[in-house]
């Protein structure tokens, strides 16, 4: 392996840095090596030759060299300036980064802030610090990603994957604003457990780049879907370990409905059931529903497709005395004490979406528009979205097949 001598300059650089953290101190014995070689050269007798057996005999077994004395082998001798070409060639062809492990050289990098133009620089230094960064890089990310797709921040979602689409293969844990926590969990597979087939799942596809690279992790979100078809999704809710193929609508929609049995001959138990089971669902609910439901373009009266190409992906409500308000808060700002199925629940009216604590409403244009969303998502998005991400396997497998077979020598 071939590695410029800026590039190692630069290693070097963070390699100091990451020494002076630790508080590693340079070896006595090296510095007065680094001193008599540069004096030895400065005279003209200077080869690698001529370097003392100990310090060739480091470079050549650095592998096995003990981490601490790898970082003081490596930084002096960087140091020197106005090497002779013998010597500058030896650096060169000796497989520097090859002898630390994947961890140290991780460490190494990371052991000051860096900005993602300078872990860019160490990603493409060569194969392996592309492998190395470019990987803790995506691994960094993922938090972010997995968030932003439990709530519905689709914009965000997209600028990411639009960068990062291999962010799609790389799995880890994920709690939604309900509180269920996912754990190895990928970021499609939380959306595809969401419903959030038509936008969300879809907008993912798009990220995906036309290549080979963009078939194949076509063809690993085809296994992902598939899986969660057979097996479902388990996850950590009120304690519980739940297991589900995608989210139950029929929590909400059940809520809404048990409390329009009351209505109107229950006064007394509707309030009840308005506040601590249709508030409680609601709160429970996916940011993909609740954003429906906050969607001020889209009357429920109208009785809605949920079919547009694209929609209002908001959660803000308004509270009973017209402040705006999210889904999700921790209380109101004016009154921390009302708290979303604990003394109001939501509902909508004309477009408006606003809170509730009367306990006396009609339901029945909510629960018609949940169950068509419900509908159309599980019988008409899920089957398409199948459909397409086969279609771009499909290309990915359509091409291994006419590939030449390599004949091994």
């Amino acid at each position: 392996m071939i590695i410029s001598y800026k590039s190692l300059t630069y290693l070097n650089y963070q390699w100091f840095h990451f020494m002076r953290k630790k508080s590693i101190s340079f070896s006595d014995h090296l510095k007065k090596l680094s001193k008599k070689a540069r004096d030895r050269y400065e005279k003209g007798r200077y080869s690698f030759n001529e370097l003392p057996k100990r310090v060739q005999r480091d470079i050549r077994n650095f592998a096995n060299l003990l981490p601490y004395i790898q970082l003081d082998r490596i930084t002096n001798p960087l140091k020197l300036e106005h090497l002779p070409p013998d010597v500058i060639r030896e650096q060169k062809s000796f497989s520097l980064l090859n002898a630390l492990t994947a961890g140290h050289i991780k460490d190494i990098g990371t052991s000051t802030p860096l900005k993602p133009k300078e872990i860019s620089a160490l990603a493409t230094t060569c194969k392996r610090m592309n492998t190395i960064f470019h990987t803790s890089r995506l691994e960094n990310m993922l938090p972010d990603l997995l968030w932003n797709v439990a709530a519905g921040e689709q914009d965000i979602v997209e600028k990411i994957l639009r960068k990062f689409p291999g962010l799609l293969l790389y799995r880890g844990p994920a709690t939604d604003y309900p509180g269920r926590e996912f754990t190895k969990i990928t970021a499609f597979e939380l959306a595809y457990w969401n419903t959030d087939y038509r936008y969300m799942c879809n907008k993912m596809l798009d990220c995906i780049p036309d290549n080979k690279k963009g078939q194949q992790i076509a063809k690993s979100l085809l296994g992902q879907l598939e899986r969660i078809d057979e097996v479902g999704v388990t996850y950590t809710f009120n304690n519980k370990k739940i297991n589900e193929k995608h989210y139950d609508y029929n929590s909400l929609i059940k809520a809404m409905q048990d409390y329009s049995n009351l209505y109107p001959d229950n006064c007394n138990l509707m309030q009840d059931h308005w506040y601590q089971v249709v508030g409680k669902a609601e709160f429970e609910t996916v940011a993909h529903v609740a954003q429906h439901i906050c969607d001020a373009s889209v009357t429920f009266e109208s009785s809605p497709k949920f079919d547009a190409p694209t929609f209002n992906r908001t959660l803000i409500y308004i509270d009973y005395a017209e402040y705006y308000e999210t889904w999700w808060n921790k209380g109101f700002k004016r009154n921390p004490e009302d708290k979303l199925g604990v003394n109001f629940a939501i509902k909508k009216v004309d477009g408006c979406t606003f809170a509730d604590r009367s306990g006396l409403n009609n339901l029945k244009i909510m629960i018609d528009a949940l169950t068509t969303l419900r509908d159309v998502r599980l019988e008409v998005d899920k089957p398409l979205l199948k459909r397409r991400l086969q279609v771009m396997a499909k290309q990915e497998l359509e091409a291994n097949s006419s590939m030449t077979p390599i004949c091994s020598r």
